[in-house]
């Protein structure tokens, strides 16, 4: 069974993360394209997140294709399910040398959030990557983890909420 810490090594760079997923059947090695039929070229391709896309080499198609055309990850996969599936690695990695987190955040309402992998859970660990991903300024609702104690000092409105332990995801 995959540990979380494993996964974390294979897919450190977006290279990697493919490379990773098409050896495990999880995203296509080649692609037809849909319009002449002919095999498919992964390509450079600056205007995507990823890099890459499919393009036909055909001279008179030109069609280029997502490199995550036909996989699981060609729709978006929602964030509970992503959640969820964090979760499952995290239970599954108990064996792990290391004791590994998962802290992120969610711009609600954008569509848009951040998760990086920490070993620790303390102020000095998460204030970087707190200042790293969310503008000063940015309102933040949290829970009352002493490590979000300073939030205010640095140029956040931070806002704390008491949550039943059974809402949260992880």
């Amino acid at each position: 069974m995959l540990t979380l810490c494993e996964l974390h090594i294979a897919t450190q760079t977006k290279i990697d993360c493919r490379v990773w997923l098409r050896r495990n059947r999880l995203l296509p090695v080649n692609m037809t394209c849909p319009w002449c039929n002919s095999v498919m070229e992964e390509c450079q391709y600056s205007r995507v997140s990823d890099g890459v896309i499919w393009r036909c080499p055909a001279k008179q198609c030109r069609v280029t294709v997502s490199v995550w055309k036909g996989s699981l990850f060609e729709n978006p996969l929602p964030l509970t399910k992503l959640c969820e599936l964090l979760r499952w690695w995290r239970h599954s990695s108990r064996h792990c040398r290391h004791s590994i987190w998962v802290f992120g955040g969610v711009e609600l309402g954008m569509d848009q959030f951040f998760m990086v992998l920490v070993l620790h859970r303390d102020a000095n660990t998460l204030m970087p990557l707190i200042q790293c991903h969310i503008h000063p300024g940015t309102r933040i609702r949290s829970d009352e983890w002493a490590a979000y104690a300073r939030l205010n000092q640095v140029g956040y409105i931070h806002k704390t909420s008491t949550i039943p332990s059974t809402t949260w995801i992880w």
